[in-house]
């Protein structure tokens, strides 16, 4: 693509794409795809796009644009790199840079966290009128596509911009525009959200760096909880705690965010204290590290802190060699354990009468134990009896059935594919992931997707009963275009069915209009 845009300090890669179909004229976003990555299949991602190799190689040399560059000052990924361990972040860079088909928002834990992530873009009126005195044209920045920073720190809260849905055009990069960006007047912040943008800011500023381990921010919590007296010996106080988070962050403000602070023994907050075995998101840390630590901290120093951190070595339990106790105790345990072992498999035995052998062998004859466990693994089998997946069946293909009557005869929406339905069920993922339970589902979709050449007829019959309606005159080009179609990418079946509309129906003058539309869709 000649004359890739440059993006602007701060400027969303989403954006720059988006700019770039603007400066070169093109109208169709599949066309833009082709331009810019080569490939028709990308889907128009927001915060962590993939394939920025390709766009890196875009731009002259001379600017030493890598896509590990993009990937640290044109998407969302420094909020979370510093969180990740070491390897994810290598992974989930090379897949940014490469491709990753939707696996990169897996990695990261973003698609099952507990903050509602919104699809909607926002900007700031104020900043986008100063973008259009500085440099003449709108663009997207980072700052305001993140959750929890609700607001611009020097104009007040942002607004959503008039973009269609995500879900509907998933290959479309829309640009920032007056169109979509309405100069409206801006309500004032929360305190809240302008703790979190100036964090936010910070973290996306910061330089690439190596990720800390799940030990050393495990040791970094356990210090400063122990330096500000919030421990009982070596555990930590959580009901000292709490009232500190809920009165820095207000209850409501954290229950709007999904970080709300409970009693329960899986608050996301009692896990962030303990003893890490997965990353935390760049929001549960702001909102801890806000409250512990005194004003004017910084992410930089921090993090800084946590890399150099020496982690404590783990405890070990002393373990005994069986020789001390004599050859008769340790075959008296071992035959009991065998017997037991051999008929009801390790784990049921341990847990119904022969955890004392157990816990003697792991601590005296551990080898011996494990090598036997393994030899006599008996697999676990469970049977989920809490849902009727035959009732469940019939219910969602009931609502299937609704959902094809009520878009039957609107020619004009979107193809009716799988993924269409499923978008339009509550529960389209449990659905997806459970097709072989649901049989009548799986039939329907069979039989009620619409082929590529199915959903190409009819977009070409839609245009045609338009064009006919308002008295046009019928052309091959002027369908093809309005219907978005072309000669290229015309199935057989629908070149066919067109050449057949202009060749036979078109012609037919004493049809009227509802006579043509069953000719043609009837």
């Amino acid at each position: 693509m000649l004359d890739m845009p440059i993006p602007y300090s701060d400027e969303l890669l989403y954006s720059t794409i988006a700019r770039a179909g603007i400066h070169q004229g093109i109208v169709s976003p599949k066309e833009l795809l082709d331009e810019v990555f080569g490939n028709r299949k990308i889907v128009a991602t927001l915060d962590l796009p993939s394939h920025l190799d390709v766009v890196a190689s875009r731009y002259p040399k001379s600017l030493r644009i890598s896509g590990e560059a993009l990937a640290y000052k044109h998407t969302l990924f420094p909020l979370y790199a510093p969180f990740v361990t070491e390897d994810r972040r290598n992974t989930t860079l090379r897949s940014l840079c490469v491709g990753s088909r939707g696996a990169v928002h897996l990695v990261l834990g973003i698609a099952a966290s507990r903050i509602r992530h919104t699809k909607n873009i926002r900007y700031c009126p104020s900043c986008i009128k100063r973008q259009l005195f500085e440099y003449g044209e709108y663009y997207w920045l980072r700052r305001w596509q993140v959750v929890g920073a609700d607001s611009c720190l020097d104009h007040g809260a942002l607004v959503y911009a008039k973009v269609p849905p995500h879900t509907i055009h998933r290959h479309q990069f829309f640009p920032a525009i007056p169109q979509y960006c309405l100069l409206s007047k801006q309500q004032s912040t929360s305190v809240q959200s302008d703790s979190v943008t100036s964090k936010v800011v910070e973290l996306l500023n910061l330089k690439s760096h190596s990720s800390a381990t799940f030990g050393q921010w495990t040791q970094y919590y356990s210090n400063l909880i122990q330096d500000l007296g919030l421990s009982r010996g070596q555990n930590i106080d959580y009901e000292k705690i709490k009232p500190i988070i809920i009165d820095r962050w207000s209850p409501g403000w954290l229950q709007s965010m999904g970080l709300a602070v409970t009693d329960s023994q899986s608050c996301w907050l009692r896990s962030l204290l303990r003893k890490h075995r997965k990353s935390f998101s760049y929001l549960e840390h702001i909102v801890a590290l806000e409250a512990l630590l005194q004003k004017g901290w910084s992410f930089d120093r921090v993090l800084e802190s946590v890399r150099t951190l020496q982690v404590s070595g783990v405890r070990k339990h002393i373990h005994e060699s069986f020789e001390d106790f004599g050859l008769v105790v340790r075959d008296a345990y071992r035959n009991r354990w065998l017997s037991r072992v051999i008929s009801e498999g390790a784990k049921h035995s341990r847990k119904h009468g022969a955890g004392a052998d157990y816990a003697w062998l792991y601590r005296h004859d551990r080898n011996w134990l494990l090598t036997v466990n393994k030899r006599y693994m008996v697999e676990n089998i469970t049977i989920n009896h809490r849902v009727d997946w035959s009732m469940r069946d019939r219910q969602i293909v009931r609502r299937l059935c609704r959902i094809r009557d009520e878009y039957e005869e609107q020619l004009e929406s979107p193809r009716w594919s799988r993924n269409w339905y499923l978008s339009k069920l509550d529960h389209s993922t449990t659905v997806e992931k459970k097709l072989d339970k649901l049989p009548l589902v799986k039939l329907f979709f069979d039989r009620y997707c619409e082929d590529i050449f199915e959903y190409q007829i009819r977009r070409i019959t839609n245009v045609v009963l338009t064009m006919i309606e308002s008295d046009q005159m019928v052309k091959r080009w002027k369908v093809l275009r309005k219907a978005g179609l072309s000669e290229i990418r015309l199935k057989a079946h629908s070149r066919w069915f067109l050449e057949y509309v202009l060749r036979d129906v078109c012609k037919t003058t004493d049809l009227n209009i509802y006579t043509m539309t069953f000719v043609l869709w009837g």
